[in-house]
């Protein structure tokens, strides 16, 4: 099994965020960043986020997760969220592409899961610091 660790983060507000209508009215609190990660490969993890939840609409977040060798990149896209759009993945889709990183990284997918929300966290935070 591979060992992966965090390297570091980096998010930047978009948008308008309004405190007072950030609920249901506009001014949502939406961001885009991301978080970098280490294998003890030489492989190089990135995983970018953009949130473009709605209050109190729902969730919304396009992540694309990259592995990155001296060779190739590949490259898989999932759309998070609670919201009803028709661009959010299924759960099918998502464990899929869990499944399909996870078995190039020889790491399980609740791994990856964790991976995708430590670099969603990691960019919201820094994108609060700086608006």
């Amino acid at each position: 099994m591979a060992d992966i660790n965090f390297v570091s983060c980096w998010g930047d507000p978009i948008g308008n965020y309004d405190p007072d209508t950030c609920n249901n009215g506009g001014g949502y609190w939406q961001f885009s960043g991301g978080a970098l990660f280490a294998a003890d490969d030489g492989r190089r993890i990135v995983i970018e986020v953009d949130d473009l939840s709605c209050g109190d609409f729902g969730s919304r977040v396009f992540c694309t997760i990259t592995v990155q060798n001296s060779d190739q990149a590949l490259e898989w896209p999932v759309n998070l969220g609670t919201i009803k759009d028709p661009c959010i993945s299924s759960e099918l889709d998502v464990q899929a592409v869990y499944a399909a990183v996870s078995r190039e990284l020889g790491i399980v997918p609740d791994d990856v899961s964790a991976m995708v929300s430590d670099a969603r966290c990691g960019a919201d935070a820094v994108a609060w610091r700086e608006r």
